[in-house]
C-alpha cells in the first residue's frame, strides 16, 4: 500500500529461530511512560546485545522473552501495552520488510503485523502509542521522507483502510509523540534542531502548539509526566542535568542527577503517577523517587545492556 504499507498478520504460536550476532540496534522513541507492570510501577528490563537476550524483574518476562524471534542489526525494540492489561509487551520491527513481531502478555501469543517500510534510503521510525485513547498502544510510524505519520488504531482492529494519516514534520526532525494535552491521547509532535522548536498537534483541541526549549545536539529528548498532573512536559537531559518545562507553571528549573556517561531511564518507579528521574549506567539503575522524595539504586543488567526504560530517550 502507498500510506503505511503492509498487511495484518494473525496471531500465532512463537516458533524458535536461529540466533545471529548483533552489533548495533537503532532506537527510537516509543513509551513515555516507562516499561510497566500490571500495577503501573516502572520495572527493569534490559536487552543484552552479546547474547540476543531479553531480561527483567517482571514475572512471566523472561519467558515472554524468550519466544520473540531472531533479532539483526537493523531491528528496532519497540516495547509498550499493546493489549491494555497494563503490562508491556516486547517486540521487534523490522524496517527492511516492515513486520513487527509483538509478544502479548495477555495470552502468551505472538502478534504480528507489516505496517512501514523503507523509503529510499530512509526506513520509517515506528512509533507507537495510544493515539486512540482506548488504552492500547497502536502500532505507528513516522516517515521522515514526507513527514507523515501512518496509525493502525487498535480501536478500529488495526485495519488498514481505517488508518490514521496525519502530516506532520520533515526530514531531519524528531518524532516526540505523547499525550501533551491530558485527554489520554497520544498527540502527534516532532522536535526541530532548527530553533529548538517542538511543534505539537493537540489531540484535544486539533490545534497546533510551537515551543522553544532545549539545545540540539547536546540535549537528550525525555518527554514525561513529570508533575503529575497527567500531561506529558518538555524536557531534556544534558550530562548530569534534567530540564523540564512544567506544563502547570511554565517553569523550567535544572534538577541535577546522573552521570555524562549515564543513559537517562525515566519512568514511574514508585507509582505515584509521576515520572521519576532515573539514569541507568553500567548495570545499575539510579533513581530519584518523586514520592518519598529519596535516592535508591538498584543493580539489574550488565555493562553494555539496553535498559527498555531508556527507549523513550532520543538525541
Amino acid at each position: 500500500m502507498d500510506s503505511g504499507r503492509g498487511r495484518a498478520i494473525s496471531h500465532t504460536n512463537s516458533q524458535q529461530h536461529k540466533h545471529r550476532r548483533i552489533f548495533g540496534l537503532f532506537f527510537v522513541i516509543v513509551f513515555a511512560a516507562g516499561n510497566v507492570n500490571l500495577y503501573g510501577q516502572a520495572t527493569f528490563s534490559v536487552f543484552r546485545p552479546k547474547t540476543l537476550s531479553w531480561h527483567s524483574n517482571q514475572a512471566g518476562a523472561k519467558r515472554a522473552f524468550s519466544h520473540l524471534p531472531e533479532a539483526s542489526s537493523t531491528d528496532v525494540l519497540v516495547p509498550a501495552d499493546y493489549d491494555g492489561d497494563g503490562i508491556t509487551d516486547y517486540g521487534i520491527w523490522k524496517p527492511e520488510s516492515g513486520i513487527w513481531s509483538i509478544k502479548l502478555s495477555s495470552d502468551d501469543q505472538l502478534f504480528t503485523v507489516e505496517w512501514g517500510t523503507i523509503a529510499g534510503a530512509i526506513p520509517d521510525v515506528p512509533v507507537p502509542a495510544d493515539y486512540d485513547g482506548d488504552g492500547l498502544a497502536d502500532i505507528a510510524v513516522w516517515r521522515p521522507v514526507t513527514g507523515t505519520w501512518y496509525v493502525l488504531n487498535s480501536s478500529k482492529k488495526h485495519d488498514q483502510t481505517k488508518a490514521t494519516i496525519f502530516p506532520l514534520g520533515k526530514s531531519g526532525d524528531i518524532p516526540v509523540q505523547a499525550d501533551y494535552d491530558g485527554d489520554k491521547r497520544a498527540d502527534f509532535a516532532v522536535f526541530r534542531a532548527e530553533g529548538n522548536k517542538w511543534l505539537i498537534a493537540e489531540s484535544r483541541t486539533n490545534a497546533s502548539r510551537t515551543e522553544k526549549f532545549g539545545n540540539a545536539g547536546t540535549d537528550v529528548l525525555v518527554p514525561a509526566d513529570y508533575t503529575g498532573d497527567g500531561r506529558a512536559d518538555l524536557a531534556v537531559y544534558r550530562r548530569d542535568a534534567w530540564f523540564v518545562l512544567e506544563s502547570e507553571t511554565g517553569e523550567t528549573e535544572p534538577f541535577y542527577m546522573g552521570f555524562a556517561d549515564a543513559v537517562p531511564v525515566p519512568a514511574d518507579y514508585d507509582d505515584d503517577g509521576r515520572t521519576d528521574f532515573a539514569v541507568f549506567r553500567s548495570g545499575i539503575w539510579y533513581i530519584y523517587e518523586s514520592s518519598q522524595p529519596r535516592f535508591r539504586t538498584i543493580r539489574f543488567g550488565d555493562e553494555n545492556d539496553v535498559p527498555l526504560n531508556s527507549i523513550g530517550a532520543k538525541k
